[in-house]
C-alpha cells in the first residue's frame, strides 16, 4: 500500500503595494499535497517589498521598502529577521535619493546587497558590514526603436557572475546587458563586457546556469529569450517566443 504524507512549505510574498496598514509582505503555508495555501502572516508598516532576498543560513531577509516624505516617495534598502517561518523585526540599512528599487540580491559571498532602480536607471551596491551604498546611472546612449517602452536607459536587474567577480546589470532601455567590476573604486562607472540584444529586445532579467557556461537573458518586450556562450559569444541564439 502507498502512503502519501502531506508536506507543508512556506512561501514568502512581497507586493509593490499594500493596504492601509502596509502590509506588503506576507508568509503563506502551504500544503504540496493539495496545493491549498493561506496567508499566516503580514507584515505591517511596510509597503513596496518589489523584490527579495533571503539568505543561505535563512535567518535573515532583504528587501526594498517605499518611504514617503516631504510629499515625495522614496526607497530604503532593509533587512527582516526570520525565525520558525516567521518575518520579524526590520532593520533600516540605507536610504536612498530615488524611488524604490525594482530588484535586490546578494552577491555570492553575500557581503554585498546590490540594487536596480527601473525609471531613474540606477544601479548600486551597498556593503553589508559598513550599509555605505555606492551608485551609478546607466547611460542614455543608445535607446532601442520601441518609443512606447524605450524612452531612455532602464535598470531591471542586477546580478552576479557564479566567481562573484563581475556585477551585471540588464538595460531595457538600451537593449544591453552590461557587466562591471563592482569591488574595484570607480567600477560601476564604465562596464568591462556589455552584451548587445536586439533592437526592441528590452532585456529584463537573467540567470547563470548551475555550471557557469551559459548565460540565460529573459527579453520583456519581444517576449523571447537568448542563450549566451561567454566563450563563444557568435553562437549565441534566441529561442522560441516565450509566454
Amino acid at each position: 500500500m502507498n502512503t502519501m504524507i502531506a508536506a507543508t512549505v512556506y512561501c514568502i510574498v512581497g507586493c509593490n503595494t499594500g493596504s492601509p496598514d502596509k502590509d506588503a509582505l506576507k508568509v503563506l503555508e502551504c500544503d504540496t499535497e493539495t496545493g491549498a495555501a493561506k496567508i499566516v502572516q503580514s507584515v505591517n508598516g511596510c509597503e513596496g517589498t518589489t523584490y527579495y532576498q533571503i539568505s543561505k543560513d535563512g535567518k535573515t531577509l532583504y528587501s526594498v521598502v517605499a518611504e514617503k516624505g516631504d510629499n515625495k516617495s522614496h526607497g530604503a534598502l532593509v533587512k527582516f529577521d526570520v525565525e520558525n517561518h516567521r518575518i520579524g523585526k526590520m532593520t533600516k540599512l540605507a536610504e536612498l535619493s530615488c524611488e524604490t528599487p525594482c530588484h535586490v540580491v546578494l552577491s555570492p559571498d553575500e557581503s554585498i546587497m546590490s540594487v536596480a532602480v527601473y525609471w531613474s536607471g540606477i544601479y548600486g551596491v551597498m556593503a553589508l558590514d559598513s550599509c555605505q551604498l555606492t551608485s551609478a546611472a546607466l547611460p542614455n546612449d543608445a535607446v532601442g526603436p520601441r518609443k512606447d517602452r524605450q524612452q531612455k536607459a532602464f535598470a531591471h536587474q542586477t546580478f552576479y557572475t557564479p566567481d562573484g567577480k563581475l556585477m551585471g546589470v540588464c538595460d531595457l532601455g538600451c537593449d544591453r546587458v552590461n557587466f562591471y567590476e563592482y569591488k574595484k573604486s570607480g567600477g560601476l562607472e564604465k562596464p568591462v563586457v556589455t552584451l548587445k540584444a536586439d533592437p526592441g529586445d528590452g532585456p529584463r532579467h537573467a540567470i547563470f546556469s548551475n555550471d557557469g557556461k551559459f548565460l540565460f537573458v529573459v527579453n520583456e518586450l519581444s517576449s523571447t529569450g537568448r542563450g549566451v556562450f561567454p566563450r563563444r559569444p557568435r553562437t549565441a541564439r534566441r529561442a522560441v517566443p516565450t509566454i
